[in-house]
């Protein structure tokens, strides 16, 4: 049988009505979700050690600088350090300008991802949730798109399932939102099962646009 995206209709800030905190969820819903997530996250990284060996080893040769450090917004609007794998020369061009064919296949691929899989581990992140955005961002959210922090950050995320870059700002937080108000342990697990193919179907984008949010 052919797997189909997963389908589900981007919200409009008119029709969420009430969107409880990560602590009021289903107490089943968050232990299952903490359990899938370090689940995963350990067999990825075990299966996956001589592929991240090979990995870094290849990212010291080509850029010297392994890791990227950067300050992100996450659950409850709390600041947190993410890190990935380095895909920029150093320098202040524009972006496209300093992104080279490696960084490029590291974005898309996913690969530069990776060392977030130890931030799932602590319960910062999870595999499934919004990708979390840079901290100037939040003065410029409405209160509806605030809504996004009511779940914890995540690698897959149903923008991403939906066209990331091709949406537009107000869109993709829309499909934020309406995570964060329709979450539960089987769309997790369809996000999950559906991002591989859409990773080989280079269906993901690569960068994120400039913040502008609709006046």
């Amino acid at each position: 049988m052919r797997w189909k995206k997963p389908q589900s209709k981007a919200l409009s800030s008119h029709s969420v009505e009430y969107i409880p905190d990560w602590m009021s969820r289903d107490p089943w819903y968050r232990v299952s979700k903490r359990i899938f997530d370090i689940g995963i996250a350990l067999t990825l990284i075990l299966i996956g050690i001589p592929v991240w060996s090979l990995l870094l080893f290849i990212q010291y040769l080509v850029w010297g600088k392994i890791f990227y450090y950067q300050e992100r917004i996450g659950l409850n609007d709390k600041a947190f350090i993410i890190i990935k794998l380095q895909t920029l020369k150093e320098g202040t061009s524009p972006e496209l300008e300093r992104l080279t064919a490696w960084g490029s296949f590291l974005r898309k691929t996913r690969l530069n991802e990776f060392p977030q899989l130890f931030l799932i581990l602590n319960g910062t992140m999870s595999m499934i949730g919004p990708r979390p955005l840079l901290p100037e961002y939040l003065e410029e959210y409405s209160e509806f798109q605030k809504l996004r922090h009511k779940v914890k950050p995540g690698i897959i995320g149903l923008a991403q399932i939906h066209g990331a870059n091709d949406l537009s700002w107000e869109e993709q937080f829309e499909w934020d939102v309406r995570y964060a108000k329709e979450a539960s342990f089987l769309l997790d697990l369809k996000l999950f099962l559906y991002f591989p193919l859409l990773i080989f179907k280079g269906g993901l984008a690569t960068g994120r646009k400039p913040f502008k949010r609709a006046l």
